[in-house]
């Protein structure tokens, strides 16, 4: 019975294991990620990859590959009129992301940046919108450091809700460049 139960034990707890790391590789850092060295240091603005969209145009242009995402990622405050949260705030290319990371498919509630806003589109988490009590189509206020340094600001709306595949919280931002091969 010990050694039937140790088995099961040691199955069940290394699914689990897998499972967690395909979660994350799948939705969160991918299998490769490209950035500027001190990024990962630092994770400050001012490490933008050097001419990351032509890096970018270079790995779509590479056979095999089944998803790129160029991403900017930085660290800020996203503010309602009730609450304010720091968190990671990422600059995606829709539907490149969808292809990615499957973010589309997430949606709780409204819609995935499906035709160009006339204001600046958001999506949130369940979790983050419902700690800044905003509902489909109110307005959040982001705040985060730009490359030079400088603190700026800007209004988004919210067109939908993702459920985020972990509630655990992020410790370091997602990689500029993300591609499943």
């Amino acid at each position: 019975m010990g050694v039937w139960a140790g088995g099961f034990y040691a199955g069940f707890s290394w699914g689990m294991h897998d499972q967690s790391i395909r979660g994350v590789i799948e939705n969160e850092v991918s299998h490769l990620q490209i950035h500027h060295p001190p990024f990962k240091q630092d994770y400050e603005p001012r490490y933008l990859l050097p001419h990351g969209p032509a890096v970018v145009r270079q790995l779509r242009a590479l056979p095999g590959r089944a998803a790129l995402s160029g991403r900017t990622v930085v660290r800020g405050i996203v503010a309602s009129a009730y609450s304010s949260a720091g968190l990671q705030l990422n600059g995606i290319e829709p539907a490149a992301e969808h292809q990615l990371t499957g973010l589309g498919r997430r949606i709780a509630e409204g819609s995935y940046f499906s035709t160009p806003p006339k204001t600046p589109a958001i999506l949130l988490s369940t979790t983050t919108a419902r700690k800044l009590r905003v509902k489909l189509r109110s307005k959040v206020v982001l705040t985060f450091q730009d490359t030079s340094g400088a603190i700026t600001s800007g209004a988004f709306r919210r067109v939908g809700l993702y459920r985020s595949p972990s509630t655990r919280p992020t410790t370091r931002p997602t990689p500029l460049c993300g591609a499943r091969i």
